[in-house]
């Protein structure tokens, strides 16, 4: 059986037991997802989408049954250890960016300078933990509703970009206005500019 072939019945055997119309688009939405899956990892995962089920998987569920799906787990994990790498190598000086997921994570367990003021022990710890929970928490949200802009250091000036699992995240999104941010800054500004 062909890679195609096997596609086409998965689909089809799915969409019997789950009540689904199927349609040409349906069928290329599969292709795409699993062209580099083999037929019997696409058979594997059909006895365990009927199996475990409640509804017919999406593209991304049935690649996860396949074994070739990336879980939040193991990306979180990633994620960790690139945050992990640029503590020990950009330290608090440098601002960075990690892309708008993980900064928005970072900026919720205290932020970039507090991470880094931390004792090992606690970062490897405590830090990892929080870390993990607060990046599942954040993990299928839009990227435009996080603060999820650069992480600034203690010295400012423009954000390091750091590799996640080899690859470089999206960049980070710039924050959205806020008139009453903007306007507690002015006063911050004005107020420390008076003798």
């Amino acid at each position: 059986m062909t890679k195609r072939e096997a596609i086409v019945t998965s689909i089809t055997l799915l969409a019997a037991n789950f009540n689904r119309e199927t349609s040409a688009p349906l069928f290329e939405s599969y292709w795409l997802v699993l062209s580099d899956v083999s037929p019997e990892e696409i058979a594997t995962a059909t006895r365990r989408a009927l199996a475990e089920c409640k509804f017919m998987p999406t593209t991304a569920e049935f690649l996860k049954l396949t074994g070739h799906g990336r879980s939040v787990a193991f990306d979180s994990a990633q994620a960790w250890e690139a945050v992990r790498r640029a503590v020990d190598v950009h330290d608090y000086t440098t601002s960075v960016d990690f892309g708008p997921l993980v900064n928005a994570t970072m900026r919720n367990i205290g932020g970039w300078l507090r991470l880094c003021d931390l004792p090992r022990e606690d970062l490897d710890v405590w830090a990892r933990k929080e870390f993990e929970r607060i990046y599942l928490e954040f993990a299928d949200k839009d990227a435009q509703s996080l603060h999820g802009d650069p992480l600034r250091g203690a010295f400012g000036g423009v954000p390091v970009r750091v590799a996640i699992g080899g690859k470089m995240p999206p960049r980070a999104l710039p924050a959205a206005p806020n008139p009453v941010s903007d306007l507690v800054r002015k006063l911050a500004d004005a107020k420390s500019e008076t003798p």
